[in-house]
């Protein structure tokens, strides 16, 4: 998978006598998989735009400066650059011409490039632009960034059509004699003397407590000898009578809102299962609805995605054991596979353009030759055998990055040893027709089972991080710059850890991030090339899978996707600043997954989700919901009712009690659950319908419990028939089975024989 990135660093525009500014903020989704993320990925910094011409509210003519980093390092040569204006952030209509400009130079990844479509474009409407780029020389479709960037002037005007929070005195003469506020007259005279009527204030007018507590003379606001501030009633639900006194209040009747801010009700009902939600995302309606689950080859290890067909979609491409397939995108977030599977014997997959023809080409861990497969693209997601370069003993995780600094895509390769227990890293060299050579080894700890890759110390040169199973431990390489590198440091989990790298403390440094045994565990990056723990979170529930970093609710911040293999599930946890997470949105995924990741998939601007299951042969695409804004809610004390929604982060105090209901049951039958906690009844023993056991659940994420009823009587929920369980379960008195819904099956969480 691959993510980009463009960072605007805060700086402030004066208005005189510098021409006005626009400033950018955007995250754009960059569709040429071969720039990813962290030292695999094109970083798009947009340092500032510097708009030219003659000082007005929109300038027609700018100047566009920025600076492009390939894998963490400026890049050099040359990229074709193509700018378009359009009146909306999202489809909308195009208002300009294509602007190409072509070979743009870089020096040290900066470039600066004249901008200028004429005075008609800039009429006073809202507009947005959108960047699309490619390699210099290349030729080929343009790699669109998106969100568009919305064009905003800075604050600089000749004339303003209306003024808010001026402060100081406003004199008569400065006021026009039409002058009004909300559209009733005062004249110059009513504001000298200071008399206001009421028919000068229009009804729907505020007026902050702060300015009633100081009008005192009589008259003037009625019944002032009451006047209510938040100095002398804090906290408190002001009410006010028919006379006009304030005093403190209660408020009675049917709430409707954010809850943000709310004390003192409970999470304790009687309601049926069901009815209570908590959505408990840090923005808004968040979470992710499972699209569709794709049936694939044996025993799916590694999943990435890329655009294999140029179409400008995000495609999938899925290692199973000895084989890879590529399922191509019709760009609703839908999926069919594009060709047959090709036999390539391989657990890990790296993706990127490894001949410099722009299309995305792929490399697979042949593990049983001890070696890499490299296969390019004819860009119609058709891909052919180029290379074979060998590496160490057991390929197991393999990584395409830039170590020379030559701008070509070269390969890491982390070999487990397992027959010579060598436990080495190969860094190997692209001649750039995806012909590689072995530069270096690196010796690594027992092991080494995934690599990363980003800048780690600042010098603007690939870094290595290296994890590894056997000693749970993770190396930490800086590299010179010539596929060379030295070991700097390493850091020891008590566990196998997940690891992905993100800039989770907005410092603009890569930080690794690593669950450990059902923790998560955050360790910030100095600038120097020292990696610190200073934080963990007990927030999972361990059976760590996979790891991921990236923004997942478009509030700026990276936030972390967690996949777990016991429970089996995909936990997004949202980064709410100062390195503190919280858990956002669960989903239910497959049998033992083994790799996730994000992506847009259906381009409504959103990330979504993808991820692949060992046992179940499959991998599932799940669909992001987000939506709304920032809300963060307490909920203390009591409350009884029949649902509860709350929109933000929830803390709950208590536990949330559901209603139980008694199913009485006959064989072969299908149990629909009434409540969450259903207690099982039978004439004799029964085993529940072979195809369908339990209707399906209402949601993704609804859990249900069940509790036999009868020893003599007892109730077998047999496996494999819409459930996942360790085996067929017989429920007699007091045994109790846990399960949760993933949208297709019911999975086992728990089993108890009492």
């Amino acid at each position: 998978m691959r993510n980009t990135k463009i960072q605007t660093p805060n700086f402030k525009v004066t208005p005189s006598p510098t021409p006005p500014t626009r400033q950018p903020e955007f995250l754009p989704r960059d569709r040429n998989p071969r720039y990813l993320k962290f030292g695999t990925s094109l970083v798009f910094g947009f340092w500032c735009l510097v708009f030219v011409g003659t000082v007005t509210a929109q300038p027609a003519a700018f100047t566009y400066q920025g600076r492009l980093t390939e894998n963490g390092v400026p890049a050099g040569g040359s990229n074709d650059l193509r700018f378009v204006i359009f009146d909306a952030p999202t489809n909308g209509n195009q208002i300009s011409t294509n602007l190409t400009l072509d070979d743009v130079p870089l020096t040290n990844g900066l470039f600066t490039v004249a901008l200028d479509w004429g005075a008609a474009v800039f009429d006073g409407s809202e507009r947005w632009l959108e960047v699309r780029v490619r390699p210099g020389n290349a030729g080929g479709s343009y790699t669109t960034l998106s969100p568009r960037q919305r064009l905003t002037s800075a604050p600089y005007a000749l004339h303003s059509g209306s003024a808010s929070n001026l402060l100081g005195v406003v004199s008569a003469g400065q006021l026009p004699a039409n002058a009004s506020l909300l559209g009733n007259n005062i004249d110059s005279a009513e504001i000298v003397n200071g008399t206001i009527l009421n028919v000068d204030i229009n009804t729907a007018a505020n007026i902050a407590d702060t300015k009633l507590a100081t009008i005192s003379t009589p008259g003037k606001v009625a019944n002032s000898a009451t006047t209510a501030t938040s100095t002398n009633l804090p906290n408190t639900i002001v009410a006010r009578d028919a006379s006009g006194n304030f005093s403190a209040g209660t408020i009675t009747g049917n709430f409707s809102g954010s809850g943000a801010g709310l004390t003192n009700l409970s999470l304790v009902t009687a309601a049926p299962a069901y009815t209570v939600v908590f959505t408990t995302n840090v923005s808004g309606t968040f979470g992710y609805a499972l699209d569709a689950a794709y049936l694939v080859d044996s025993s799916p290890n590694t999943m990435k995605s890329a655009d294999f067909n140029n179409d400008g979609r995000p495609d999938l491409i899925v290692a199973s054991g000895f084989w890879v397939s590529v399922w191509t995108n019709d760009g609703a977030g839908h999926f069919s596979q594009s060709a047959p599977s090709i036999s390539a014997g391989t657990r890990s997959i790296a993706v990127g353009d490894v001949n410099g023809d722009g299309k995305v080409d792929y490399v697979a861990a042949l593990q049983g030759l001890d070696s890499l497969g490299v296969y390019t693209n004819t860009g119609s997601a058709t891909f052919y055998y180029r290379s074979q370069p060998a590496v160490g003993d057991y390929p197991y995780d393999h990584l395409l990055a830039d170590f020379n600094g030559d701008g070509r895509l070269d390969l890491a390769c982390a070999n487990r040893g397992y027959v010579d227990f060598t436990n080495t890293v190969t860094i190997l060299t692209n001649n750039g027709a995806g012909i590689f050579t072995t530069c270096t080894t690196l010796v690594a700890d027992y092991g080494p089972s995934k690599l990363l890759t980003a800048e780690i110390n600042g010098d603007g040169k690939a870094d290595l991080i290296v994890g590894h199973q056997w000693t749970n431990s993770v190396d930490v390489f800086l590299g010179f710059g010539n596929g060379t590198f030295n070991r700097v440091s390493r850091l020891h989990m008590f566990v196998t850890p997940s690891i992905a790298l993100g800039d989770v403390d907005n410092t603009g440094r890569a930080d690794l991030v690593a669950t450990d045994n059902g923790s998560l565990v955050i360790f910030t990056n100095n600038g120097g090339g020292t990696l610190s723990s200073n934080t963990s979170f007990g927030l999972l529930s361990g059976g760590d899978a996979d790891i991921e970093t990236t923004d997942m609710n478009l509030d700026g911040r990276a936030d972390i996707v967690a996949l777990q293999a016991s429970p089996n599930q995909i936990a997004v946890l949202t980064n709410a600043g100062n390195l503190t997470f919280g858990v956002a949105s669960v989903a239910g995924v497959g049998i033992s997954p083994s790799s996730v990741g994000a992506n847009d998939l259906n381009a409504d601007g959103k990330p979504d989700l993808f991820s692949a299951n060992l046992v179940d042969d499959t991998f599932m695409v799940f669909l992001s919901t987000l939506s709304a804004t920032n809300v963060t809610a307490t909920f203390q004390g009591g409350f009884t009712g029949s649902a509860l929604n709350v929109n933000g982060n929830a803390t709950i105090s208590g536990f949330p009690v559901v209603g139980q209901t008694l199913a009485a049951l006959t064989n072969n039958a299908t149990l629909i659950p009434a409540s969450g906690y259903v207690k099982l009844a039978a004439a004799n023993p029964v085993t529940l319908n072979a195809t369908t056991a339990i209707a399906n659940g209402p949601t993704v994420g609804a859990t249900l419990i069940l509790e036999g009823g009868s020893d003599a009587n007892a109730v077998t929920i047999p496996n494999a028939a819409n459930t996942r369980l360790g085996a067929a379960r017989t429920l007699g008195i007091r045994d109790t089975l846990t399960l949760i819904w993933n949208g297709l099956n019911w999975l086992e969480l728990s089993y108890a024989n009492n």
